[in-house]
């Protein structure tokens, strides 16, 4: 990672990625019969930014960094989300 490009990257594939997560979670509140779609359009979303990234061409140290990230950041906003549907 040489320039200011290179470590932003990461941070927009785990924002898009929290994103996604918040906008499922969000989904969710609606479709509260079945867990199963969620979790797929999850998945989905998600697949389809890492393939972007990966399509640009970015390097695959900054995929795994970028999903690390997200993955940290989507655990804090589920937890975060859920804390705040109990406490209404």
């Amino acid at each position: 990672m040489t320039g200011l490009h290179d470590l932003i990257m990461p941070f927009m594939l785990a924002f898009l990625m929290t994103s996604s997560g918040y906008a499922v979670a969000l989904i969710s509140d609606y479709i509260k019969i079945i867990i199963l779609i969620p979790t797929l359009l999850m998945f989905m979303f998600d697949s389809i930014i890492i393939y972007f990234y990966y399509a640009v061409g970015i390097s695959k140290l900054q995929i795994m960094t970028g999903i690390m990230i997200g993955i940290i950041f989507k655990i804090i906003v589920f937890i975060l989300y859920y804390k705040h549907l109990k406490s209404n």
